[in-house]
């Protein structure tokens, strides 16, 4: 009972200290003592702007003289820096003065549900910033500022709209393209920064009933509302994961697909008025579906301080947080990436909205829209590792095609090709006992391996062919070399058959019995590039000759 009445009366004394409005002077001694204190690369112009609604100050704006700005609040029951920023420009008309002005009439409409803890929180800000003499912080952020391009880990800023909804369900009444929805563009977001989808694939048991404004199942009625099926996505899926491994750019169809794919993880409902989940703990299971078998769920069971504890240990490791926040009521929330921390309190959100109003704030109090209390949050979100297979060539003065070298987790199946050489013949795969008892067929140039949780060399051998007619013993002669439509081979031997041959090894023209000492092959219909022409005699004799389209 005595501590009830103690933090009564503590918010009263708060409540009498700052009862009067928050003038031009107090304002300006905020932004200045804040920049101070947090040791800001931002120095004050003198100019500033007021954001007013109805003729009411709802905040004051200080300008950077050559960028940046601070926004002070003009209502003591909120937090006294409500944005900040040392690089962007902020404009009377702008979208961010929409975002900031609509966050600011939501806070003060819901003064009277804020909780005693989080307003004796704010007037401590309040007295903190209003001292004459404010004490200099020493602020360490991570990630360590001018590394990215952001400030935060994650350096993009995708939307849910267009390009990123291309493949979003329609709604058939107005053939609009519904959004993406807040947590699948966060979760896409995160999935590209740590470029990892764990050969994830969407097949039946991924199937869900999209019980919204439009009822219907996905991905059965992809047609119907003009979506991507399960297996047009899941090739998105292979070309995304491929690009990432080889460190390729996405098309704006890629980013549109990952973000579709998020979605349909996440079980989301979609419409143009805006799509999304009902429960962090989807976001939550979308993780896991992607293979990110460490994530955990830190849910509303968990107080402030347990999920400020959690994110700022994945921050400090490098690890992007998927954090979904509510209002006071729990009718409204959005699903946000938190991916920095500054030690003076301030959480880097990316909004999920284009980077409008990406930045720097306090949470939970300090989050925009009075979505000031935690849902929960999706961490340790980590991608599993990879190990690297190495193919090698042996005699190791050898040239040719070994495909199939690459980052690989355990247990993919890699196909592995070691390619045709001239007069030499593949022999096997070799490498240590516990490797080659992956490899599906040791003695085919072309096979698959199943990669262990470590990395792993492999050597295609191979031999002089000994049976091979040489210049001196017997004249083939093919041409013309290069060709562009046919080849002409000319023999004093009959002529059993004839291979041409990529320089993967694969046989992209088989003539057949042929029992001529001439033949020709029509190759119009291949593409350009090198071929090996394997000839075989009725005698046996092979011989093999580089040729060129």
């Amino acid at each position: 009972m005595k501590k009830v009445i103690s933090l009564a009366a503590a918010l009263i004394i708060s409540i009498t200290v700052f009862s009067n409005p928050v003038d031009y002077s107090k304002a300006l001694k905020i932004a200045e003592n804040f920049s101070i204190a947090n040791e800001l690369a931002l120095s004050l112009s003198g100019e500033f702007s007021k954001i007013q609604n109805d003729n009411k100050t709802l905040a004051f704006v200080f300008f950077g003289k050559d960028h940046g700005f601070i926004v002070v609040s003009a209502d003591y029951n909120i937090t006294p820096v409500v944005s900040y920023s040392m690089s962007e420009e902020f404009s009377e008309g702008s979208a961010l003065e929409s975002l900031i002005k609509a966050d600011l009439m939501t806070r003060i409409n819901n003064i009277e549900y804020q909780a005693s803890a989080t307003r004796l929180k704010i007037n401590s800000k309040w007295e903190k910033l209003l001292t004459d003499n404010p004490t200099k912080e020493e602020v360490n952020q991570w990630p360590e500022p001018g590394t990215t391009t952001t400030g935060g880990w994650t350096e993009t800023t995708w939307n849910q709209t267009h390009p990123y909804n291309l493949f979003c369900p329609i709604k058939l009444s107005t053939q609009q393209r519904s959004l993406t929805g807040c947590p699948a563009t966060a979760m896409a977001q995160i999935l590209y920064y740590h470029k990892e989808l764990n050969n994830t694939r969407f097949g039946t048991a991924d199937r869900y009933y999209h019980n919204y404004f439009q009822k219907y199942w996905i991905d059965d009625a992809h047609e119907t509302y003009d979506f991507l099926s399960f297996s047009a996505l899941n090739e998105y899926l292979e070309s995304i994961e491929s690009k990432f491994q080889n460190d390729e750019a996405l098309s704006t169809e890629d980013i549109a697909a990952l973000s579709l794919a998020a979605g349909f993880a996440c079980k989301s409902v979609y419409d143009p008025g805006g799509s999304g989940t009902f429960s962090v703990q989807q976001a939550y299971n979308a993780f896991i579906k992607f293979g990110f078998s460490e994530a955990v769920l830190l849910d509303d069971s968990f107080s402030d301080e347990e999920i400020k504890e959690k994110m700022i240990e994945n921050i400090k490791d490098a690890l992007p947080v998927h954090l979904a926040v509510v209002d006071n009521a729990w009718q409204y929330g959005h699903n946000v990436v938190c991916d920095g921390y500054r030690d003076n309190g301030f959480f880097r959100i990316n909004m999920g909205w284009g980077g409008s109003a990406d930045n720097w704030y306090s949470l939970p109090e300090g989050f925009p829209y009075s979505l000031t209390v935690f849902e929960g949050i999706v961490a340790d979100i980590i991608p599993k590792p990879r190990f690297s297979l190495t193919l090698l060539v042996s005699p190791d003065n050898l040239e040719t095609e070994l495909s199939g070298s690459g980052m690989y987790q355990e247990g993919n199946q890699v196909l592995i090709t070691a390619g045709i050489i001239e007069n030499y013949e593949f022999t096997h795969w070799s490498g240590s006992e516990n490797d080659i008892e992956l490899i599906d067929d040791a003695e085919n140039h072309e096979t698959t391996f199943t990669m262990p949780s470590r990395n792993v060399e492999l050597i295609a051998n191979y031999q002089p062919v000994t049976n091979i007619i040489t210049s001196h013993q017997k004249s083939i002669n093919i041409y013309p070399n290069p060709f562009n439509t046919q080849i002409n081979i000319s023999s004093p031997e009959i002529i059993k058959e004839a291979k041409l041959s990529n320089i993967y090894g694969q046989v992209v023209i088989y003539s057949g019995e042929i029992s001529e000492f001439d033949a020709i092959i029509t190759a119009g219909f291949i593409q350009q590039g090198a071929y090996i022409l394997i000839i075989t005699d009725k005698n046996g004799n092979v011989f093999s000759k580089k040729i060129v389209k």
